[in-house]
């Protein structure tokens, strides 16, 4: 975000707990989220959206509790 140069990075969020928390993509450029589940050492894939710039709102279908950000 804020950035002149664009980093292809992607970023890896964690969460402490499980949940359905949305997302937003202001002053972001398109990007890949795949939300997934991690439980007992195993990781499951809950969701996969392309994420359009200027969203207030964008939430998975299913609780989980680490969240990739890919640039597209």
């Amino acid at each position: 975000m804020f950035r002149k140069k664009s980093f292809k990075t992607p970023l890896l969020f964690t969460f402490n707990s499980l949940g359905r928390y949305a997302i937003h993509s202001f002053f972001c450029r398109k990007f890949l989220a795949v939300w997934i589940l991690e439980e007992n050492g195993k990781m499951q894939i809950i969701d996969v959206k392309t994420v359009l710039p200027w969203k207030s709102s964008v939430v998975p279908i299913k609780k989980f509790n680490l969240l990739l950000e890919i640039p597209l």
